[in-house]
């Protein structure tokens, strides 16, 4: 939330999924490099407000999605993973753009 002049701006972000594949290269026997690509989606709701008057509107965005991680074997069953994500939204009035740093660990049963 930002206020400024006496109006008060903020941007809610509702949700937002990627649906993206990744393809990677072994460094050794327990290291992957890879680079994750595919299709992203958001829905955001923006409010402005004025003093009593109160202005909101939201909307799904559609854009693409890119980005790369290190994955690493720390036993046989889990690893750990570092990722970065740049999603880019076109959207009626201009285009906006989200950056991500993700960390993951995960278990194989």
């Amino acid at each position: 939330m930002v206020s400024a002049a006496g109006t008060t701006y903020a941007i809610d972000p509702k949700y937002s999924f990627d649906i993206t594949a990744r393809t990677g290269y072994l460094v050794n026997p327990k290291t992957l490099i890879y680079v994750r690509g595919g299709y992203s989606n958001s829905r955001v709701r923006a409010t402005v407000a004025a003093g009593s008057n109160i202005r909101s509107d939201s909307d799904s965005n559609d854009g693409w999605v890119v980005g790369g991680g290190v994955e690493r074997q720390i036993t046989s069953n889990m690893t750990t993973r570092v990722e970065y994500r740049y999603s880019k939204f076109d959207q009626d009035v201009g285009q906006a753009y989200r950056h991500r740093v993700l960390a993951g660990l995960s278990y194989r049963f």
